[in-house]
């Protein structure tokens, strides 16, 4: 690795501090080079996070290849990195059309959005410009500038992220979804935004303002707090354990949760068809803690030990309960 290369490095992996931060952004911005140099890098962590090799930078430098033979030569608005082994089909897509305009002219960075996607059974770990960290659970996207601008920072979630914020008085923070806008300075919080269910927020540090998408009803959470917005609306309640954020530690919990409420949860995180045929099951309750990497058949065996329920896959993936 270059001299070049390392303090990009230490830029994205939040090994440099300020001034030395900010000098090299605007040298990045300044020199074309050392822009692409920059980008590319970026999208290798990232590949390199996906895989659960995050420090591994020529394992990443490898299947970032794969992606820029794929991009060569197209004019596209996306393009898609598909990649294999455990991670199959793990999608890291990026908006292109910012790098060059029709003269080939180069745009600013804070033009550059970056679209990463988390696949079913995954997580992945991001570190934004302004060294924030941002894990995302299964089936999340995040979008995101490469270097957030002078005034503001703002990423969009689909999906489920855990952000650990870094402070900054001047430039407030705020995630976006599609019901809800959350504002923070410098925080721990756990946003759950996943498409056609409750999106809601949980504070485990600092002061955080959630506000609903037209801005009727506001609300400021503390930490122990979470709010749920569901048609427009927020209502806030309390936690007493950190069970929201097991997940950002590679466990699944589940407190006194119905057995349909497991299956529907492990049908979504592992994108796996699960059919319950004995209705009797639905009820049941159950408490326990399990590793992300178990996967929906080898969790539901632990509970078939407990409960004594006939348990199958079939050849089209599908798991039948009876």
């Amino acid at each position: 690795m270059n001299d070049k290369n390392h303090l990009i490095h230490d830029l994205l992996t939040d090994g440099m501090k300020e001034p030395e931060r900010s000098e090299l952004l605007c040298k990045i911005m300044g020199d074309k080079k050392l822009a692409d140099e920059y980008v590319s890098f970026k999208n290798t962590l990232a590949t390199a996070s996906l895989r659960g090799v995050t420090g591994d930078v020529a394992e990443g430098k490898r299947y970032y290849a794969l992606f820029k033979r794929k991009m060569l030569g197209r004019r596209v608005r996306r393009t898609a990195l598909r990649i294999g082994g455990a991670a199959a089909s793990l999608a890291l897509i990026f908006s292109l059309s910012w790098i060059y305009s029709s003269q080939n002219t180069y745009r600013s960075l804070e033009a550059l959005t970056t679209v990463f996607e988390v696949p079913a059974g995954q997580r992945a770990v991001i570190t934004l410009s302004d060294g924030t960290s941002v894990q995302l659970n299964a089936r999340s996207v995040l979008e995101y500038p490469s270097v957030f601008s002078k005034d503001s920072r703002e990423v969009i979630l689909r999906g489920e992220g855990f952000f650990d914020v870094a402070r900054d008085g001047r430039r407030p923070f705020r995630v976006r979804t599609s019901d809800m806008d959350v504002k923070v300075l410098g925080t721990q919080f756990d946003v759950m935004a996943y498409e056609g269910r409750s999106h809601q927020v949980s504070v485990l540090e600092g002061t955080v303002e959630v506000a609903v998408k037209d801005g009727t009803e506001k609300m400021i959470l503390l930490p122990g707090n979470t709010v749920t917005c569901a048609e427009g609306r927020l209502k806030m309640t309390l936690f007493e354990n950190d069970d929201n954020f097991m997940w950002t530690r590679g466990l699944y919990a589940f407190v006194s949760t119905d057995f349909a409420t497991i299956i529907e949860k492990l049908s979504f995180y592992y994108d796996v068809t699960i059919e319950l045929r004995n209705r009797d099951l639905a009820g049941i309750i159950y408490t326990g803690k399990f590793r992300q990497t178990d996967g929906a058949m080898e969790i539901l065996k632990v509970i078939q030990n407990i409960h004594g329920f006939s348990l199958h896959k079939q050849a089209d993936g599908t798991i039948v309960i009876e």
